[in-house]
């Protein structure tokens, strides 16, 4: 907790995001890439600090016509469909348990540490033995 805040992060985002960059990065590079297209939240929150965004991204949409020229899932089953046992296996190993510990050191106060270190390292650890 900082500044009476959690930040909370779900051991699926590292693989979301892991997919995300790879597809956006050879977007970028010019590389061949299936059509994508960004399917809007289907009950937005009514809040007018949302209003700016939802205006832009959050348009009505022709489900059948998505679904027509979906490109992402393919990418990533054709593409990167190791890549959550890859995921797995860095959560799992020496090199994601030092940047652990080095983010909870960086991030939290001297006495709740290792109370994080080891809360954090039991959630991590049954998502590992769950997924594996």
């Amino acid at each position: 907790m900082m500044d009476d805040v959690y930040l909370l992060n779900s051991p699926f985002t590292f693989q979301s995001m892991e997919k995300h960059a790879a597809y956006c990065a050879m977007m970028r590079l010019g590389l061949k890439v299936p059509k994508t297209v960004l399917v809007p939240y289907k009950n937005p929150p009514d809040n007018t600090k949302y209003a700016y965004t939802a205006s832009r991204y959050n348009q009505p949409f022709d489900l059948d016509a998505v679904a027509e020229g979906i490109g992402y899932q393919d990418f990533c089953d054709s593409r990167l469909r190791h890549l959550d046992e890859i995921v797995l296996d860095w959560v799992a190993g020496p090199d994601f348990d030092r940047l652990l510990v080095d983010t909870v050191t960086a991030t939290y106060p001297a006495h709740e540490r290792d109370r994080f270190v080891e809360r954090f390292r039991g959630l991590l650890g049954m998502w590992v033995k769950d997924s594996g």
